[in-house]
């Protein structure tokens, strides 16, 4: 009889601190079952008037693509560690990783919605800033 071991759900969470082949690997892999998710910080645009609020949102990721270093770094010249990149008016979602290159997130889940693509997503955060912790 083979052993089989049970996947802990935390072993199915993707860290931005790693190389974004292994979490491109990763959503491959826990494709179907258990998934793979994200943690994202969603923080309200600081427009002055009130302090800038922040929530944790949890997202299953559910496809996902590998941006390489040399093509993130032309796509994302200007932004923060972390910062999560909408391009094309929402169409594409790129969270960059710690060695450079990029996630770029096909489709996803958020709590207590169906799966989506990144506009849909994009849409629904109304104007708020999406970050990852590397």
């Amino acid at each position: 009889m083979f052993g089989f071991s049970q996947i802990a759900k935390e072993e199915s969470r993707l860290d931005f601190s790693q190389p974004a082949a292994v979490l491109h690997n990763q959503v491959r892999a826990f494709a179907g079952w258990p998934g793979t998710f994200a943690t994202f910080q969603v923080s309200s645009s600081a427009d002055g008037t009130l302090p800038p609020q922040q929530q944790e949102m949890q997202v299953k990721v559910l496809e996902a693509r590998l941006v390489r270093q040399e093509q993130a770094s032309s796509l994302l010249p200007q932004a923060l560690p972390g910062q999560v990149v909408f391009l094309e008016q929402g169409k594409r979602m790129l969270v960059p990783c710690a060695d450079g290159a990029a996630l770029e997130v096909l489709q996803l889940q958020p709590p207590t919605k169906k799966a989506m693509q990144p506009k849909a997503f994009f849409n629904g955060l109304g104007g708020k800033l999406l970050s990852v912790q590397c």
